[in-house]
C-alpha cells in the first residue's frame, strides 16, 4: 500500500484456488451487504490503490500473465513459507532471470531458515500482543484485526 500511496502501480496477486484474500470478507456477521458485493473496510483499507489480479501460479497460462507482468516490474514483493516462492517458480533466482534489474523482497513469518507458516494470530501471541488485549484477568485475547499483517 505504501508504493501505491507513492504513486506506484501496484498489482496483488491473489490465489483463486482460495478465493483469494480472506480479508475481503471479513466483516461483522450482522453486516446486511452481500457477501461479494462490496470488499470488507478491512480490506480496503490495507489494500487502498492496490489493483488485484486472480493468479493460479500452477497454471501455466496464469503463471505466463505474471511473468509478462514480471518482465517488465521495478519490485516484486512475495511472503510465502522458505522455499514455496522456488517451488512456484517465483523466487529471486527464476525472476532475475527474466528482469534483471528487478528489486526483490520476501516476507517470511519466521525467517528464511524455519519451515513454519506466519500467521497472524499465532505471532501476536508468540511476540505478546495477545497478552496485553482483552479485559483484566481475562485470558490472551487475539486483536480485532491482523495486527502483525498491518505491522511488517
Amino acid at each position: 500500500q505504501f508504493f501505491a500511496e507513492l504513486g506506484c502501480e501496484v498489482i496483488k496477486v491473489e490465489n483463486p484456488r482460495v478465493g483469494g484474500d480472506v480479508t475481503r470478507h471479513w466483516r461483522l456477521k450482522d453486516t446486511d451487504v452481500v457477501k461479494d458485493t462490496i470488499p470488507s473496510s478491512y480490506f480496503q483499507s490495507c489494500n487502498l490503490g492496490k489493483k488485484a489480479l486472480s493468479i493460479d501460479l500452477k497454471s501455466t497460462s496464469d503463471r505466463q500473465v505474471l511473468l509478462d507482468l514480471i518482465a517488465s516490474a521495478d519490485i516484486v514483493t512475495v511472503s510465502y513459507k522458505p522455499g514455496d516462492a522456488r517451488k512456484l517458480g517465483v523466487d529471486f533466482e527464476s525472476l532475475v532471470q527474466l528482469n534483471p534489474r528487478l528489486i526483490y523482497a520476501e516476507i517470511t513469518g519466521y525467517g528464511p531458515d524455519d519451515g513454519r507458516p506466519g500467521y497472524d494470530a499465532c505471532l501476536q501471541a508468540e511476540s505478546g500482543f495477545t497478552y496485553m488485549n482483552g479485559e483484566p484477568d481475562s485470558p490472551p485475547t487475539k486483536m480485532p484485526v491482523a495486527l502483525v499483517d498491518i505491522l511488517a
